[in-house]
């Protein structure tokens, strides 16, 4: 088949991309890796089938135990299925030979739908695997993720984090290429860390941006906006740097492969409430919403184009609330929670969605 027509079942079924998937042949990681990089259309695909070999790889042994744990999923289907008093007889409606394509498929199916009626946490499920897990913007627009954690992450154009394996509440360690914009959900017990290629940002609880373009031969610019946060040079760990708002930290290539970075800490931002107070570093991210008796589900959609994240509603009712006035916003969360002042509703965070009701 032409690896231009894979579905998501496809590409996890094709060794060459399983190698990839794992590390595990260096042509299949290089084809793949090109592959992807011509094809960018195809990312959320590719996410979605690296997250399916990855479930399906966890934790499970030789062919034999493999096939034991497809044939488990199947039964366990049509267990669920008979619970919730499906009218389909799914005996009779069963091929007698199925193809491996198919029992991954429903494999995968019976395990999430199984998963998702026993755990509290249906999201863990993609945090459980061996392997990170990697969220992406497009060079035509932004994207924003709610982590587990409750902490919100706006990319740039062009820009990645990619999540430690096991990230939870409890382990907060990401890496970023390219420029985000975060607010850290605040746990003094469980630090927030950001990596990039010249520095690791340590983090309690607070608002920043992040500026690390791999690409780029300039520097790599931290900027706090609130709280406080611990740089420390990759290429010289002893050496930490505390930030305090309005602080900008800022790393430039060193002249020589073996020479550290330089470095230069300022306080040049704006002071709050003063005269064009608001950031140019943040002029990337900021939305200014001029709203003029405009119904919620108009504006969510504004929204929702802005910064890259699906916003759902859970009742019709919230929808019509209608809404004036100019406001500016840095990030998708905080300008609901600025429509919430004044006509109320509920925010659920869903990882990529947002849902609202009333």
């Amino acid at each position: 088949m032409n690896v231009e027509n894979y579905d998501i079942e496809d590409f996890a079924c094709d060794h060459s991309f399983q190698e990839y998937c794992r590390e595990e042949n260096e042509s299949s990681v290089a084809f793949w890796t090109e592959w992807i990089e011509r094809n960018p259309e195809k990312a959320q695909l590719i996410l979605e089938a690296r997250q399916l070999v990855w479930f399906l790889s966890a934790g499970q042994g030789n062919r034999q135990e493999q096939l034991d744990h497809l044939k488990q999923g199947l039964r366990q289907r049509d267990l669920l299925e008979a619970g919730l008093g499906s009218v389909r007889n799914v005996h009779q409606s069963r091929k007698p030979r199925k193809t491996y394509l198919t029992a991954i498929a429903a494999c995968f199916a019976a395990a999430v739908i199984g998963y998702l009626f026993y755990t509290k946490d249906p999201l863990s499920i993609f945090y459980a695997g061996s392997r990170p897990l990697e969220y992406s913007s497009t060079a035509l627009s932004r994207k924003t993720v709610v982590l587990s954690d409750g902490s919100v992450i706006t990319l740039n154009k062009n820009s990645s984090i990619t999540l430690s394996p096991q990230f939870s509440k409890t382990k907060r360690e990401l890496t970023l290429s390219g420029e985000g914009f975060f607010e850290v959900s605040h746990d003094t017990e469980h630090p927030f860390f950001v990596r990039t290629d010249e520095v690791t940002v340590k983090v309690l609880g607070t608002t920043f941006n992040i500026s690390a373009y791999p690409q780029a031969k300039n520097e790599t610019e931290t900027v706090l906006f609130e709280g406080k946060v611990e740089v420390t040079l990759n290429a010289e760990p002893s050496k930490r740097y505390i930030l305090k708002p309005n602080d900008k930290f800022i790393t430039r290539p060193a002249r020589t492969a073996a020479a550290i970075p330089d470095i230069s800490l300022t306080a040049t931002l704006p002071v709050e409430g003063s005269v064009n107070s608001a950031p140019k570093e943040t002029a990337w991210l900021r939305n200014r919403l001029e709203l003029d008796n405009e119904r919620l589900e108009d504006i969510a959609d504004r929204l929702e184009k802005w910064y890259g994240i699906e916003i759902a509603f859970e009742d019709s009712l919230p929808k019509s609330y209608r809404y004036s006035g100019t406001f500016e916003s840095e990030t998708v969360v905080r300008a609901l929670e600025a429509l919430q002042l004044s006509y109320p509703f509920k925010i659920k965070h869903d990882n990529e969605k947002i849902i609202i009701s009333k």
